[in-house]
């Protein structure tokens, strides 16, 4: 009677080790992306205006505005040590609204300089991001 109840205790357990590592290897879209965008010299371009085209199975948003920050320091935690001191402008900010999503996705974020004397293009999607995971998978930084 003791072997049966260790052997059950040892397959309850070999089932929640499994459970366990399924979920810290699911992989979800990002909640925002924080861009960099820089001129051709590359200094931080200040006052871009900034959309994204987000494409889903399920949804597609189109030219959905980037929120230019004045700080990348209010949104991160300057202690991460991801931004050199002085090099804290030229941030901006996509809410992607894809909470738990875990399907296919795509960014495509378009930046027009001030003087519209420059454009950037960066295509982001769930197999080539090009950018540092941050915060568990909550966003990424590009």
């Amino acid at each position: 009677m003791k072997r049966i109840y260790l052997i059950i205790l040892s397959l309850i357990l070999v089932v929640v080790l499994l459970h366990i590592e399924f979920i810290i290897h699911e992989t979800y879209a990002p909640l925002t992306v924080l861009v960099v965008v820089k001129d051709p010299a590359g200094n931080p371009l200040i006052n871009a205006t900034c959309f994204s085209d987000i494409i889903t199975a399920n949804f597609n948003i189109t030219k959905k505005p980037l929120t230019a920050l004045s700080s990348v320091y209010d949104y991160v935690d300057p202690n991460w040590g991801y931004v050199k001191v002085g090099y804290d402008k030229g941030y901006y900010l996509l809410n992607t609204t894809l909470e738990k999503y875990k399907g296919n996705y795509e960014f495509r974020i378009v930046c027009y300089a001030p003087s519209m004397s420059g454009v950037t293009y960066t295509i982001i999607n769930n197999t080539d991001k090009n950018c540092e995971l941050r915060n568990n998978g909550q966003f990424l930084i590009c």
